[in-house]
C-alpha cells in the first residue's frame, strides 16, 4: 500500500510540476520581458546612483565656491562704500573749487583783507605799508 501511495504521490507531484511549468511556459514571454526590464532598471539605478554621487560632490564644491564668493562680495562692497565716500568728498571738493574759481575770476579790491581774515594773519597791504602797521603793544621785534 505504501508503494502504491508513493507512486500516486509521485504521479501527482509530476502532474503538479508539469502544470506549473506549462503555465510558466505559456507566460514565458512576459517573464523574459520582466527579467530584461529588471536588468535594464538595475543598470539605470546604478548609473543614477553614480550620477547622484557626482552631483553631490559637485554640490559640495559649488557651496564652497559660493561661500568664497560671498566673502569676496562683502570685501568688494566695503571697498565700493569707501570709494563712494571718497567720490562724494571729491565731488564736494570739486564744487568748492568751481566756486572758488568763479570768485577768483571776478576782480575784488578787498580780496587780500578777506583772505587775511580767513587765514588769520595780517593783510599783505598792511605788511607792505609799515606806516599803517602800528605796534600797539610796545614790544620791539629787533
Amino acid at each position: 500500500m505504501t508503494t502504491l501511495f508513493m507512486i500516486a504521490a509521485f504521479l501527482l507531484g509530476g502532474l503538479l510540476g508539469y502544470t506549473i511549468f506549462y503555465f510558466q511556459y505559456a507566460n514565458r514571454h512576459i517573464v523574459n520581458e520582466m527579467r530584461a526590464n529588471l536588468k535594464l532598471y538595475k543598470k539605470e539605478i546604478e548609473s543614477m546612483s553614480a550620477d547622484a554621487q557626482e552631483h553631490m560632490q559637485q554640490n559640495i564644491l559649488l557651496k564652497q565656491k559660493v561661500t568664497e564668493l560671498y566673502e569676496k562680495n562683502d570685501d568688494l562692497s566695503k571697498v565700493v562704500s569707501e570709494l563712494s565716500r571718497y567720490y562724494y568728498h571729491m565731488k564736494v571738493g570739486s564744487e568748492k573749487i568751481n566756486e572758488l574759481a568763479k570768485i577768483m575770476q571776478t576782480p575784488d579790491g578787498d580780496i587780500e583783507e578777506k583772505v587775511a581774515k580767513l587765514v588769520g594773519g595780517t593783510p599783505l597791504i598792511a605788511a607792505s605799508h609799515p606806516e599803517k602797521n602800528v605796534n600797539t603793544s610796545g614790544k620791539k621785534f629787533f
